[in-house]
């Protein structure tokens, strides 16, 4: 048997039921069922998706020779069938419902083919049908019947279209609206309370399956062979959109549950095409918008897709049947729309029902940056105390660190004991204190202290490589203390503090340390940790009396990768290397920076400390490391290295404070650094704290490094209320989207088409009705113009924005300057206010 279905609809009284037609009509119901391997070989039951099936109640054969199909609006299911001799017949699935519209009899004056049915779907009456019909010389295309009034014959209350032919019909939520596709060459706007004049007419090939979006009742659409047309009925001279498909459509229906979603099925394809006109191109020129095509395909194999309908209620769910009959429902999934809070929550949807948030917090499995830049700013973050305070509070190791070097380069330089190298520089790194070199190192052989055998090691000697030492905390004075840098656990202090006492060649020392540890972690109840540090205390004194014994040493390099802390597997790589390369000490991973630095700045000769501290360089900027401050310090290449940090974090607070406390006066007033100021101060004003906020004007302003005053007047956005110049604050323009970086022309006459932030269309010119869009002002707020073309206009005064102060109204300013040079009213229909009179000058 031929299982072939034409068309497919939900029943609009109950949602649950749906008919298809075909060789016959069928009545189905839907219903949740368990997942069931069974379920595809059920008779009765035809599975829609993994958890409904629908299942057959009625099938009726007749009537014979069914052309067009339209299911009843009102209570029961009841199905108007259009036939070739041009009756229309009303069949009900259950005894009792539609009985009214059993005993019509519906028939054109002239026998011919019924070639469209549409009820109406109004909230007040379901007895409106309407029926188109071939062309036929005597008689009318489009007939309109009220099934409610009470006749014993029945009779069409409109006709329309005497010699024309309809093929399709669709009804307006207004009940005396209806369009119809006339003859294959016009869609026809139908006013039933004026049968004898059409209300709008367009002339089109597009006339085939004409449906009225749900949303707007202004929209309309249809099709012709590959072509999709949707016109506004409020302007119905031509579509405002035309879409080419690529095979014949054979249906077209808007999705009642999302806004501007329209469907459309091929002829033999097994896919659905769906056309967002909702959607909005920012590059489209004066921000017209655009459609958005998708193709989507049902979840199991159903062939070429005969028929679809969308879901009344439930959103974006298709129901499609295929040519062998088989059925398919799916949702259609939105795409995701993804918004930042200024409170740090996380809030997406994809259609009405689906809105769901995330508030990101600290210990939530989501923590973002500005959640921990706003716990900081309440703490007080680098604002005020010393810069290990602000490593303190920094909730992060790497900044911790940071800080806490800083502490110390900046208290040698208040003692005296490191002199920066470029006059105006806070603080100095080791590659510009290296570089300030003019001599070559000396080598010295030093003995092991506490050492009897009387070894000695190679030792490089400089004034800068003292220096160095001093800034990583190796070289203290008389009673002074390693350099104190936070770590956490005993065996992280002890291991560090004993490495550097070997890297001193002092083992006495070492092996007190160690020994101090171990105490340490098992007065603290840490039993495996104080024995991890006896074992390596024993271990290291074995180098003392069998320092060139093989065994010791093979024994202690099988052993090393076992060791739990970096430093530890450092002294023994140390303990056993062979040659002055140190390369296993210098590529142990973990091992802080500072160290490394101090072991190469002892060891390695002028020209390998070089080539390691390049290469060091590059690996730290690369992965935007910013305790790499210790090579650069607070000059130009600290900047580079905090823009990679803040690239990597997005952490502008922090450095943002490191441009008062750490960076050169010149270097703070950079458009760069300004940048990074200007965005901290943004997100305080987001959080409301305007003290911080305060705080960090008055440090900026203590410490000379604020720039100049930021833009205050600015033309704004209507629909945002921010600026429209993507220039404005000096923001780069990197953050920028495509539509704002075109170019009009040469130069710098940039067009802006629509607003930065809110990506919303800005105003028409009331003169020439062109949206406005060309930036004013002059170039110091844009950091990418060559210091040379400064202060130079970035457009013509004829191109500005222009507006009046009473009316608001505008445009180009050499368009109105032309207009009222002849006028003195508004150039805006309808307003009465009086611009040129109200300026000072006229």
């Amino acid at each position: 048997m031929n299982d072939r279905r034409l068309d497919v609809q939900w029943v609009p009284s109950d949602p649950a039921q749906f008919v298809t037609w075909g060789t016959d009509l069928r009545h189905y119901k839907v219903v949740q069922v368990e997942p069931d391997p069974d379920l595809a070989t059920s008779r009765d039951r035809e599975p829609l998706s993994c958890s409904r099936a629908a299942v057959l109640l009625a099938t009726v054969s007749e009537p014979h020779y069914i052309k067009c199909v339209d299911v009843w609006g009102g209570e029961g299911v009841v199905v108007a069938a259009g036939q070739a001799s041009g009756r229309i017949s009303f069949v009900s699935f259950k005894d009792g419902e539609g009985k009214f519209l059993l005993d019509k009899d519906l028939s054109p004056r002239t026998p011919r083919h019924c070639t469209a049915l549409a009820w109406h779907r109004g909230s007040n009456s379901h007895t409106l049908l309407a029926s188109g019909y071939e062309k036929h010389r005597s008689d009318y295309g489009v007939l309109v019947w009220d099934l409610g009034q009470q006749r014993t014959v029945d009779k069409p209350v409109v006709e329309m279209g005497m010699t024309d032919s309809c093929c399709s019909l669709a009804w307006f939520k207004a009940e005396h609206s209806l369009a119809a596709g006339i003859s294959g060459k016009m869609v026809r706007l139908c006013d039933t309370r004026v049968s004898h004049k059409p209300a709008a007419t367009t002339l089109t090939r597009a006339t085939s399956g004409l449906t009225v979006d749900p949303s707007s009742d202004y929209r309309l659409a249809g099709h012709a062979d590959t072509q999709v047309l949707i016109w506004d009925t409020r302007n119905f001279e031509k579509p405002v959109v035309s879409l080419d498909v690529a095979r014949a459509v054979t249906k077209l229906a808007w999705c009642p549950t999302r806004p501007g979603l329209l469907a459309n099925a091929g002829r033999d394809s097994s896919i659905i095409q769906l056309h967002d006109i909702m959607s909005w191109a920012v590059g489209q020129e004066d921000g017209e918008p655009s459609v958005t095509d998708r193709i989507v395909e049902p979840p199991q194999d159903l062939g070429n897709i005969g028929a679809f309908a969308w879901h009344p209620l439930q959103e974006n769910t298709l129901l499609a049947v295929g040519s062998g009959g088989r059925f398919a429902e799916w949702t259609v999934s939105d795409r995701l729309t993804i918004n930042w809070s200024a409170r740090h929550c996380l809030v997406w949807s994809a259609g009405r029902a689906k809105l769901r948030s995330a508030v990101c917090g600290l210990g939530s499995d989501i923590e973002d940056i500005a959640v921990i830049m706003e716990a900081r700013a309440k703490e007080g973050y680098a604002g005020s105390g010393s810069l290990a305070d602000a490593g303190k509070k920094a909730r992060c190791d790497e900044l911790a660190m940071t800080w806490s070097w800083l502490h110390h380069a900046k208290d040698l330089v208040e003692q005296g004991q490191v002199r920066p190298v470029v006059r105006g520089m806070k603080i100095p790194g080791v590659r510009a204190v290296l570089r300030s070199a003019s001599s070559k190192s000396e080598v010295r052989q030093t003995a092991w202290s506490g050492l009897k055998c009387g070894r000695t090691v190679s030792v490089y000697c400089s004034e800068e490589r003292d220096t160095v030492l001093r800034l990583c905390g190796w070289k203290a004075g008389q009673g002074e203390q390693l350099l104190a840098l936070p770590e956490t656990g005993h065996v992280a202090v002890a291991a560090r503090k004993a490495a550097v006492a070997i890297f001193n060649l002092d083992l006495r020392k070492a092996l007190q340390e160690l020994q101090s540890g171990s105490a340490l972690a098992r007065n603290d109840g840490c039993t495996d940790l104080a024995n991890i540090l006896n074992m390596v205390c024993v271990a290291v004194s074995g180098y003392t009396s069998e320092g060139d014994s093989d065994l010791w040493r093979e024994m202690v390099s099988s052993s090393q990768s076992s060791l739990p802390h970096p430093a530890l597997r450092a002294i023994f790589a140390f303990l056993t290397c062979q040659d002055e390369s140190y390369s296993s000490v210098l590529e142990e991973d973990g091992l802080l920076l500072v160290d490394r630095l101090g072991f190469a700045a002892t060891f390695l000769s002028d020209q390998a400390l070089e080539e390691y501290i390049e290469r060091e360089w590059e690996n730290m900027v690369g992965a935007g490391r910013i305790d790499a401050l210790v090579l650069s310090g607070g000059d130009s290449e600290g900047v580079e290295l905090i823009q990679r940090f803040v690239d990597r974090t997005g952490d502008v607070q922090t450095a943002s404070w490191m441009a008062v406390r750490v960076l050169a006066t010149d270097l703070a007033k950079t458009d760069q650094v300004a940048a990074w100021v200007e965005s901290y101060r943004t997100i305080l004003d987001q959080w409301n704290m305007f003290t911080a906020r305060a705080e960090l004007d008055i440090a900026l302003t203590a410490a000379s490094a604020s720039s100049q005053p930021s833009q205050q007047v600015y033309v704004c956005c209507h629909f945002c209320g921010k600026s429209v110049s993507p220039w404005y604050k000096g923001l780069p323009r990197g953050g920028q989207t495509g539509s704002l970086s075109r170019q009009a022309g040469g130069g710098n006459k940039a067009k802006i088409q629509s607003c930065p932030n809110c990506k919303k269309p800005l105003p028409r010119c009331a003169v020439c009705l062109v949206n406005m869009g060309t930036a004013s002002g002059t170039t110091p707020l844009n950091p990418e113009v060559k210091p040379g073309t400064r202060d130079t206009k970035l457009s013509q005064f004829n191109s500005w924005f222009t507006w009046c102060q009473t009316c608001r109204h505008g445009g180009h300013a050499s368009h109105l300057i032309d207009w009222f040079s002849e006028h003195s009213d508004c150039p805006v229909t309808g307003c009465s206010c009086k611009c040129a009179q109200l300026d000072a000058g006229q």
